[in-house]
């Protein structure tokens, strides 16, 4: 079986990718990092944190980042999917006449 992936960088999710299959339903999957995301907000916020690699070591205001985790939902995850999907449908389709 064969996927194609397709490395991406979210400016609220960081890293992320699009793993897409060669096999009639074409099923696609986007993977994204909520610690990514959380970690991107306090910034953003100015919350001083000491970042693990998928999580946090410290923080200055943990309430406050508490909150920023509380806000991550269906609706944040979903904005993404519009901004990812196009370019990578465009990327994924066969040059031709």
């Amino acid at each position: 079986m064969t996927c194609y992936y397709f490395y991406l960088w979210d400016a609220d999710f960081g890293p992320a990718f699009i793993k897409a299959c060669a096999w009639f339903q074409y099923p696609a999957k986007i993977w994204l990092n909520g610690h990514e995301w959380a970690k991107r907000q306090a910034e953003r916020a100015g919350i001083g944190f000491t970042a693990l690699s998928n999580g946090f070591a410290a923080c200055e205001d943990p309430a406050a980042l508490q909150a920023i985790c509380d806000r991550l939902g269906p609706g944040t995850i979903n904005g993404v999917r519009p901004a990812v999907a196009a370019p990578a449908a465009t990327a994924a389709r066969p040059e031709g006449p």
